[in-house]
């Protein structure tokens, strides 16, 4: 892993996936692309990213359903913040406002519109990286600890 962290993008806007992985890449992360929901699951299983770059709107599923399913098989567990916050290490692309239930059920790191400045991801992952790089090869937050549902208790929205 590289010594600023690995982030894991999941998105299956070519573009959007290209541009997020060359100025991650620029910046010194490990990344890895998915395209997928599935994609992005078989990647979690083998691969423990600092933090998640997921855009919402995935050809398979959405962001919400992958995180749902990722959590439910241990996939992903959330971390406790500077602030003594817990969140899952994910910045969201695509958020809409009428998703709030859902950010209040996944308590995501950050969650930003379609369009943002590149700038503002950057700035997200290099902050998540910088406080949680350290942490990734130990063990995650249980979440039994964070108030958090797990297995059964996800619902879909």
């Amino acid at each position: 892993m590289s010594q600023k962290g690995s982030v894991l993008i999941v998105t299956s806007d070519t573009l959007l996936g290209s541009l997020l992985q060359r100025a991650l890449q620029a910046q010194g992360y490990e990344t890895a692309l998915c395209r997928s929901a599935a994609a992005a699951l078989a990647q979690l299983a083998t691969l423990v990213p600092t933090v998640l770059v997921v855009d919402l709107a995935l050809s398979d599923d959405t962001g919400w359903g992958l995180l749902r399913q990722a959590r439910a098989r241990g996939l992903l567990a959330p971390r406790v913040d500077e602030q003594g916050n817990t969140c899952l290490p994910v910045v969201l692309l695509s958020f809409n406002p009428l998703q709030s239930r859902c950010r209040g059920e996944l308590r995501p790191l950050a969650c930003l519109p379609r369009i943002c400045p590149l700038g503002a991801v950057l700035r997200l992952v290099a902050h998540a990286c910088a406080q949680w790089s350290s942490e990734t090869a130990q063990a995650p937050v249980a979440a039994s600890e964070t108030g958090l549902p797990t297995g059964e208790d996800w619902r879909y929205a």
